[in-house]
């Protein structure tokens, strides 16, 4: 949706098994979501806006087995250890210069307070709450029922009726649209003239 309004859109995308859109200008095939957090650091200062869709893992193995493990090893080894994997949205926050940065949250329970919370940890400018509590929107459907929440409007959320995902997706790039706007008319505090 975002190349449709023309926007230059770098793909950055974990293992999937459908093509990119028509338009894309770059995409980047990344695997690991180390990966992803250096290829959005690389790309971040040119950027204007940030939206990030992917959910990547929240975590690794600390210790890689080095081969293929028999199920039976893996049910047997209850000692199997795992550590936080980077959040890619709070790196490329602090790294802000004036970029839009947009994030998700699926909640299926405290829908608001979580999304809230998770855009003020992560100093994100935007969230959209993507509810995933009933089986007909959500990850296994093609429609979803989204609130955004912009920074500095938390207690005006913007609930939308169930709709599809692309035209969730236009809903999206234009409120990120209008807020980016807002962002470049305001500099250091100051209203430009």
């Amino acid at each position: 949706e975002a190349v449709k309004i023309g926007a230059r859109v770098t793909l950055i995308s974990g293992p999937v098994a459908i093509a990119p859109p028509e338009g894309v200008y770059s995409k980047i095939d990344v695997v690991t979501t180390k990966e992803m957090l250096d290829a959005v650091i690389e790309n971040f200062a040119d950027a204007d806006v940030l939206i990030s869709a992917a959910a990547p893992c929240d975590f690794r193995f600390i210790e890689k087995l080095g081969k293929k493990a028999a199920k039976k090893d893996i049910i047997d080894n209850a000692g199997l250890r795992l550590e936080a994997t980077e959040d890619i949205l709070e790196a490329a926050s602090v790294l802000k210069k004036g970029q839009l940065v947009v994030g998700f949250a699926a909640e299926d329970n405290n829908h608001l307070a979580n999304a809230v919370r998770k855009m003020k940890v992560k100093s994100m400018d935007m969230i959209v709450l993507n509810d995933v509590s009933t089986k007909d929107t959500g990850f296994a459907s093609d429609y979803n029922k989204i609130t955004v929440i912009e920074k500095g409007s938390e207690n005006a959320p913007d609930d939308f009726e169930k709709a599809s995902k692309a035209e969730c997706a236009r809903i999206i790039l234009d409120r990120a649209g209008a807020l980016m706007a807002k962002k470049i008319k305001t500099r250091n505090g100051k209203k430009l003239k």
